[in-house]
């Protein structure tokens, strides 16, 4: 699948080229905010935001009449905070697994999106835009993982953990926590403003299509919001 969306986005950029009126790139940087959604609420709740960063480059290709092609590159400090139940029950109940589990990770990231251009005067235009991504994590920073240690005593084991190592819980080994993907692809979205041709800002929401944990079925999923200059 990866290498399908890598050739497919290769042939329309070279395709596109040869429409292109105009070339210009970009510079950006600003904040984030990121979680899971997960697919079953009951056994993973209590999902939590976490704040993050991110920078890049842009390339923007216009294409015709106010449409644009844009892609870049960028790099992204994101994360997320959840809590699992277990998926059998005790004594009549479900219990909590992992009360809670922090992740924090550095991904690359490669936008694919088109825009159209809406000029509100000749120095201000406003554009949004749809699209796809293709996103791989480069590193995890370790951060905490809070795992049940009895049940009847209701202690707990804390733990730093990096999210692309299978995590077990020390005093109990049939509690794990799967190593998450690396791989991500999925679908965007966003609007940006520009002042003078140069002075931008943007807000855009993503949204994962593939799994970020099999064992959970958690998607990522984040807000952007970047100040960036075009030269």
């Amino acid at each position: 699948m990866k290498k399908i969306i890598i050739v497919l986005t290769a042939f329309m950029l070279l395709s596109l080229s040869s429409y292109a009126q105009k070339f210009t790139y970009g510079l950006h940087a600003g904040a984030n905010v990121s979680n899971f959604h997960p697919k079953d609420k009951f056994r993973v709740y209590d999902s939590k935001n976490k704040v993050g960063i991110q920078v890049g480059g842009d390339l923007y290709c216009s294409i015709k009449n106010g449409i644009t092609l844009s892609s870049g590159l960028d790099a992204i400090f994101l994360g997320g905070k959840f809590s699992t139940m277990s998926q059998y029950v005790n004594g009549g109940h479900n219990s909590t697994e992992f009360p809670e589990v922090n992740t924090k990770e550095i991904a690359l990231e490669v936008p694919l999106k088109f825009g159209y251009k809406f000029a509100l005067n000749d120095k201000l235009y406003i554009m949004p835009s749809v699209g796809v991504y293709c996103r791989y994590s480069i590193l995890s920073i370790k951060d905490n993982v809070v795992s049940m240690a009895n049940d009847e005593t209701n202690t707990t084991v804390t733990e730093k953990w990096n999210c692309f190592k299978d995590y077990v819980n020390p005093k109990n080994q049939s509690m794990v926590i799967p190593a998450f993907n690396r791989w991500d692809f999925g679908l965007n979205a966003g609007v940006q403003a520009v002042a003078a041709n140069h002075y931008s800002i943007s807000a855009s929401y993503s949204r994962g299509l593939k799994n970020h944990s099999e064992k959970y079925e958690l998607k990522n999923e984040d807000f952007r919001f970047s100040l960036g200059y075009i030269f």
